[in-house]
């Protein structure tokens, strides 16, 4: 398993559970232009590595989840996008192996926030999660 086979399955958990919401994009980094609301990005973080044993390695990769949407209600707007995030963090906790591509997942945060713009609230809920994984050398 490679840090980009672990990067499809977040992105595809995560595509099952939204998939009920119209228009919802699931993008794997952080470099994309925010114009279509909601979406979710996959973005992965640092991959810490620790030498096992002679002929293999303990990983515990990072991914950042941000969950956004852009609404004209604030309470509203929030309150569906805490409602999406925690049905993304379900999903991802009911496997605690990915469908085999880890050998643990932990879900290491979850955090709502927003930002009020002059005709619009951007809502947002980022999930950090960690993926333990030994990987033969």
């Amino acid at each position: 398993m490679t840090y980009r086979s672990i990067s499809q399955e977040i992105r595809s958990t995560i595509a099952s559970v939204v998939s009920a919401v119209g228009g919802f994009s699931v993008i794997i980094g952080e470099k994309y232009p925010l114009e279509t609301f909601p979406i979710a990005l996959v973005i992965p973080g640092p991959d810490i590595i620790t030498p096992d044993s002679n002929d293999s390695d303990q990983h515990m990769m990072t991914y950042f989840v941000a969950v956004v949407d852009e609404t004209e209600d604030a309470s509203e707007g929030l309150e569906s996008t805490i409602d999406i995030a925690a049905d993304i963090y379900d999903a991802l906790t009911v496997d605690h192996t990915l469908n085999g591509v880890c050998d643990e997942v932990f879900i290491q945060r979850f955090d709502p926030q927003y930002l009020v713009g002059t005709t619009y609230f951007r809502h947002w809920v980022l999930i950090q999660m960690a993926c333990r994984k030994q990987m033969q050398r």
